[in-house]
Parts: structure tokens; sequence; C-alpha cells
């Protein structure tokens, strides 16, 4: 009877760590990149990539590709992606200067449409962050020849966060505040950043 026993226990371990090794081995890990990987617009460092690692969704790879030039009114843009998909975006954009409060209040719109749980920060003329991502208005320019005068970051989660809402939020916040010190550096903005 006791061998029995034994059997049956040796057994049901091999199907147990048989079960637990094909579900390792058949589920997608978390793809490999670091700092050299990421987009010059975050600044990267190993802050960067731990914070991108908590709210990227597992993939297999990715693939980081910077759109338009440092220095450039239209960008850099970085776009992070997985098969074409886009799982994060970083925008940067100046603008000609419009009202702080009507920016947040379409940014708050924004994130309300899209279900996101939000909250404020202090950082520029405002910040938000949310389940979504993370956006700054904040000051560059007092004078400009084409009128520009501030610059409006965001990072947009666009397929979801793998960590729970707090720390999305928080990583959020954190990498927008990465995005918006790099832009306002590297646009030569005469103007503090209060960042």
């Amino acid at each position: 009877m006791r061998r029995k026993w034994v059997a049956v226990a040796v057994g049901g371990c091999l199907v147990v760590g048989l079960g637990l090794y094909a579900g390792d081995f058949f589920d997608e890990e978390v793809g490999s990149f670091g700092v050299q990987d990421v987009c010059e617009n975050l600044d990267p460092d190993r802050e960067v990539v731990e914070k991108l690692r908590q709210v990227l969704p597992e993939r297999g790879e990715y693939d980081f590709y910077a759109e338009g030039s440092t220095g450039s009114k239209f960008g850099p843009y970085c776009h992070i992606r997985h098969e074409g998909k886009n799982l994060m975006t970083v925008l940067i954009n100046y603008t000609d200067g419009s009202d702080p409060d009507a920016w947040l209040k379409r940014q708050v719109e924004r994130k309300t449409a899209e279900g996101a749980r939000f909250g404020w920060f202090k950082a520029g003329y405002g910040g938000v962050s949310s389940t979504g991502g993370g956006a700054i208005y904040l000051p560059c320019f007092k004078d400009h020849p084409e009128g520009l005068g501030s610059l409006s970051v965001s990072v947009n989660l666009r397929q979801g966060s793998r960590a729970a809402p707090k720390e999305t939020k928080a990583a959020a916040e954190f990498l927008v505040r990465r995005a918006a010190a790099f832009a306002h550096k590297d646009a030569g903005c005469d103007l503090p950043s209060r960042l």
C-alpha cells in the first residue's frame, strides 16, 4: 500500500512539474531591452528602463522608434511597438502658449472619455497622470519668432499597463517628467520649466 502512495505522489509531482514547465515555456516572456534601446527623448537611464518594464505589456520583443529630430518643433516623438502595434507613445509639441487651464481641461476630458483614472500633479503649468499615461504643459519661450511659447508633452499607454493603477500613474508621471525635462532643454527654452 505504501509503495502505491509513493508512486502516486511521484507521478503527481511529475505531472505538476511538467505542467509548470510547459506553462513557462509557452508563456510570452518580457522582451529584453536596455538603456541603449530607449528613445532619446525619455533621457534614458536604469530608472527609466525599470519604469518602462513596469508598465509595458509583456511581449517577446519591443521596437523603439523615434520620429522627428531633436531641436524640432515637431518632436521628437517616440513609439514603442510590438508587431506593428503601438504600446506606448511619447509626444512632444511646441504650441503657441494657449491658456494652461484650457489645456488641462482638454487632457481631463480625454482621460475621462478613455475611462482612465487620473490625478493632478505640480509640474510646469500643470500635469495629469492616469492609468492611460501622463501629460505636462510647461512654459518654454518668452518671445519666439513663430509665436511658440509652450511645450505639451505626453506619454500614452496605448494597450494599457500590466501594473496596478497606482503604480501605473506613478510610472506615467515619472516618464512624462523625464520627457518634459529633456524637451525643455533640447528646445533651448528661455523660461523656467517649473518642473
